[in-house]
């Protein structure tokens, strides 16, 4: 990732001003770890996204952690379906003679996906295995909102502060009614 401590075209403040905002999402916390007053702190958090040096180094730190960590909303989305639409037939199956667990190598990748904890006890009864799945009914609702099938529209991964930088990056201009322009 891009060193922006050497940077000549920022003062120390925005420097710490982007370094916090990284790793909170937050401009008016950014902007008071920054070393802004309280008072003016939301403000000056605004003023400092709408920077246009600011906003470059942003958005290239930004671009450098999603490759880095290879976040896409591609692969968001896909581990969200994988936890919305696996089943626990796939990573076990059970009769009236008792329940097999699926190797771990055997498993599909959404299936491994889908698999929150996974333990092994004794007890008076014997060996108790216990598989935890991750929680279906949140995923499924974070998929039904993007969609827009319930609820408000959402796009994954952006935080308010984020689609501010990337709309101004882009010049997407919003309508009175808050809707974007083409």
């Amino acid at each position: 990732m891009e060193s922006f401590k050497k940077t000549k075209d920022l003062n120390t403040n925005q420097k710490i001003f982007i370094a916090e905002y990284l790793k909170t999402r937050n401009a008016t916390q950014a902007a008071k770890v920054a070393g802004y007053s309280e008072k003016s702190a939301h403000v000056q958090g605004h003023d400092l996204l709408n920077n246009p040096k600011i906003r470059r180094y942003l958005l290239k730190l930004l671009g450098d952690l999603n490759d880095k960590y290879e976040i896409s909303a591609e692969r968001t989305l896909r581990e969200l379906a994988a936890v919305a639409y696996s089943t626990m037939d796939d990573v076990a199956k059970w009769n009236e003679s008792g329940v097999t667990v699926k190797d771990s190598d055997e498993l599909s990748e959404p299936a491994a996906a889908s698999v929150c904890e996974v333990s092994e006890s004794a007890t008076q009864f014997g060996q108790q295995i216990k598989i935890k799945q991750h929680n279906k009914v949140a995923a499924l609702k974070v998929l039904a909102e993007y969609q827009g099938l319930i609820g408000k529209k959402i796009e994954i991964g952006l935080d308010k502060d984020t689609k501010k930088v990337i709309k101004l990056a882009y010049n997407i201009k919003e309508k009175e009614d808050g809707s974007e322009e083409e």
